[in-house]
């Protein structure tokens, strides 16, 4: 089943490429529908994976659901993976002063005084944010989603 689940959540990769990229136009309510794909996404390469893995062999719903938390995962980490460069790009093109310009003087000037540039203030916290919401917590609730679109699949094919 793991190399269904492979499959499954390298197709979800370029999915959630491509929904990476979408998340670079600046349209406020497309930020709210692009989580909400997300999470269908997720969901989605779960049953995908449980649907390759039928086609197969015979299999239980508890390897069903193995090979949907391995797709979710995998499509969690690449889908991560093409976040925290896009927000690198983005960091790199000017977000980052946008957000100083939302930070208090008076912290700023204490940022500076203590030998911290405000500039690696908005780096570490872009691309550290990213990386910690995106890949890590990402690829858990990814791999819980895909686990349960897999149980479903199952569930329903049977």
């Amino acid at each position: 089943m793991f190399q269904y689940g492979l499959k499954a959540g390298a197709i979800g990769g370029a999915v959630a490429l491509v929904l990476a990229l979408l998340n670079l136009i600046p349209v406020p309510v497309l930020s709210c529908c692009i989580l909400f794909l997300y999470v269908l996404l997720w969901l989605g390469v779960g049953a995908l994976a449980a649907r390759f893995g039928a086609a197969v062999v015979a299999q239980t719903t508890g390897e069903a659901a193995g090979a949907g938390a391995i797709a979710g995962a995998t499509t969690g980490v690449i889908g991560g993976i093409f976040n925290v460069i896009v927000t690198a790009v983005q960091m790199a093109l000017g977000l980052g002063t946008q957000i100083l310009r939302q930070i208090p003087p008076e912290q700023l000037r204490m940022l500076e005084e203590s030998g911290i540039p405000p500039e690696v203030l908005t780096w570490m916290g872009g691309i550290g944010g990213t990386f910690v919401c995106c890949c890590l917590g990402g690829a858990i609730l990814a791999a819980g989603l895909g686990a349960l679109g897999g149980l479903l699949y199952a569930s329903i094919a049977k």
